[in-house]
């Protein structure tokens, strides 16, 4: 699980953890997402939506479809978290 504070650069935040007596777990990490930005998507979800409607009678959907490309191609802000 992650949290996304709008306004709070990761200095300010840095600053809120350091000072805290509050358990942070050892792993932690904070990554900043620049401003502005745009919406930040499950591109896994799109291309697997996009995939099952647009590209049925071609069974090969990530080598023949353009789109595909750009969107895995696209640069991740926050990797995948996997449970």
């Amino acid at each position: 699980m992650g949290v996304y504070i709008k306004g709070v650069t990761k200095l300010q935040l840095m600053k809120v953890i350091i000072n805290s007596t509050e358990f942070m777990p050892d792993d932690f990490e904070i990554i900043e997402v620049k401003t502005p930005h745009g919406r930040l998507i499950d591109a896994d979800a799109l291309l697997n939506q996009w995939c099952d409607e647009m590209c049925k009678p071609k069974p090969n959907c990530e080598e023949d479809c353009a789109i595909y490309e750009y969107v895995r191609l696209t640069p991740t802000v926050i990797e995948t978290e996997v449970e």
